[in-house]
């Protein structure tokens, strides 16, 4: 059968699907919720998938079919994946990084960085 209309749920009311009941979205009264109790939640689509706010006009995640994955702040891309790594916009702040930093570049100057390490 097809709904041609609205269909009202309640505060806690749950549309629920699988044989036993393993995905249900529903609203707590102050959240929504998307429930999967087995195997993956899998978000399929042949175009790019957007998380938005509510309103639609910031962007928060956009995650680009065969490209790109943007995270961003305040609207501003911040984390862009690309063919050969990532790229950063602002500072980068981590707690330790790998490898020997051998293989970096574009950080020259008069007093070189890879120079002064890697002697």
């Amino acid at each position: 059968s097809r709904a041609n209309s609205s269909i009202d749920f309640d505060d806690n009311a749950k549309a629920r699907f699988g044989t036993d009941a393993d995905l249900s979205i529903y609203h707590d009264g102050s959240n929504a919720m998307i429930d999967n109790n087995t195997g993956n939640l899998n978000i399929q689509s042949d175009g790019t998938i957007y998380f938005t706010n509510a309103a639609g006009s910031e962007v928060y995640v956009q995650l680009s079919n065969n490209g790109a994955v943007q995270l961003r702040y305040d609207n501003s891309e911040k984390l862009v994946t690309k063919t050969d790594g990532v790229t950063i916009t602002g500072e980068c702040a981590a707690t330790s990084f790998a490898g020997d930093g051998s293989a970096l570049s574009g950080v020259g100057g008069e007093n070189d960085i890879t120079s002064c390490l890697f002697i």
